[in-house]
């Protein structure tokens, strides 16, 4: 049994509301009784058994792993992680009637991306990580904003992409299977990368947490 997250993308923003509760009764009727919720942005933590490559980050991509912890158990193998966020996303849709789109990470994939943030933390900037159910579109999100299309075939280690605009300080940085991003707090909507973010290239494929937040999924 593999412990997965479910991030769910653009829940309790423009019109589309989806209650703590609400959404543990939906993941409920899925087969994921015990399902447990973090925060209000839509983040599920869950157990379910893949009977193929139970991925990563990007709904399919990426190594087995995680932990059953005090997860919910889902009822029932599928056949792959794809074949699970598919299963979630059309519950989501017909529950709360919405087009929904998530991002299926494995729970020992996010211990990874945990330890892998590149950057210093501090009081005056926001850490954030940028998942994706597509690794092609986070590279292009990178390309888009720093004119570095990332890591090379075979590449595990992160690197740094490049500032988007030194007089803004931010920074972004290859993961494995995510982006790092580091802005000055108080410009997490209005400095280049977050508005090249919340375009409608890449509204159904990325979702960004805080890492305090990600954090609380471990």
């Amino acid at each position: 049994m593999t412990g997965w997250v479910a991030l769910l993308r653009g829940v309790n923003v423009n019109g589309v509301t989806v209650k703590s509760v609400d959404l543990r009764a939906a993941f409920a009727s899925m087969g994921f009784p015990d399902a447990k919720t973090v925060l209000a942005s839509g983040n599920v933590l869950f157990d379910a058994e893949v009977t193929g490559n139970a991925g990563g980050t990007g709904n399919g991509d990426g190594d087995a792993g995680g932990s059953a912890d005090e997860r919910g158990s889902g009822t029932g193998p599928v056949p792959s992680a794809q074949s699970l966020a598919e299963r979630i996303e059309s519950g989501l849709a017909e529950r709360f009637g919405y087009d929904a789109h998530i991002v299926l990470v494995s729970a020992e994939h996010i211990s990874r991306i945990i330890a892998g943030y590149p950057f210093p933390e501090d009081d005056d900037h926001h850490a954030y990580v940028v998942f994706g159910s597509d690794r092609e579109a986070l590279a292009a999100l990178a390309a888009d904003a720093t004119g570095d299309s990332g890591p090379r075939s075979g590449s595990a280690a992160t690197r740094t992409a490049g500032s988007i605009a030194d007089n803004q300080g931010e920074q972004i940085a290859h993961g494995d299977g995510c982006l790092y991003w580091r802005c000055p707090k108080g410009r997490s909507t209005d400095t280049p990368f977050a508005k090249r973010a919340a375009s409608v290239r890449f509204r159904a494929t990325t979702t960004t947490r805080n890492l305090n937040t990600v954090r609380k999924f471990v």
